[in-house]
């Protein structure tokens, strides 16, 4: 290969000639019969062979000193590669995601009352730059009851938890209490909503003050 050739990544293509991978940018930067080495002979059976290749492949398999490329293209040849091989696993992630079900349901007063229209939510909850995902949500009825479920499609167990949203003994602060409880795991279940059991909380006085509880006018 001529070395004084300008080459971008573009341009480069890695073909298999013979069971063996080789690197010819002439051929297939040339139209089949004419110029360059010739339409006949090894350079016209390496045309056929690229042509049946993909669009393009980046030559990471060369050494830089053999296909010079620009330190900017060598990092979009790069990143290609990097989509190829993610398009490649996709199926494999799609299989590795299950479809799982989670529920609560209890009652809830404010001292002897019933609380009603308190806000109860059902979330998902994530780690690192995911969001929380929101299952579910539902208001008490005026006997104080509640339930909530849902499903998601996660790759490892789910990790839910209640989210609860009440005016119940808070003070001055106009803000509403915010109570998380964690439903144990072994209240997921396999399959879509509804699950095979609720995690039962029974009769809740929203007097009691929670530990790590706070208050939340957004949510």
């Amino acid at each position: 290969m001529d070395r004084g050739i300008p080459l971008n990544w573009c341009q480069i293509r890695l073909i298999r000639v013979n069971g063996r991978k080789e690197a010819n940018c002439r051929a297939l930067m040339e139209d089949g019969g004419g110029g360059g080495r010739g339409g006949t002979g090894r350079n016209s059976s390496t045309k056929t062979a690229a042509k049946r290749t993909l669009d393009f492949v980046c030559v990471v398999a060369l050494p830089l000193s053999v296909v010079p490329m620009s330190p900017l293209s060598s990092l979009s040849c790069l990143w290609l590669l990097l989509g190829f091989f993610f398009l490649l696993a996709l199926p494999s992630l799609a299989l590795g995601l299950r479809q799982q079900s989670v529920g609560a349901k209890g009652r809830l007063f404010c001292g002897t009352q019933p609380a009603q229209n308190v806000l109860v939510k059902l979330y998902d909850k994530d780690t690192g730059l995911d969001p929380d995902d929101q299952l579910d949500s539902a208001r008490t009825d005026a006997s104080g009851n509640f339930k909530v479920q849902g499903d998601e499609r996660e790759t490892t167990n789910i990790d839910p938890e209640l989210r609860i949203y009440h005016h119940c003994n808070k003070g001055l602060n106009p803000c509403p209490r915010k109570w998380i409880i964690t439903v144990p795991d072994k209240y997921i279940h396999s399959g879509k909503a509804p699950p095979k059991k609720y995690f039962e909380l029974g009769n809740i006085n929203l007097e009691v003050e929670v530990e790590g509880e706070s208050f939340d006018c957004i949510h």
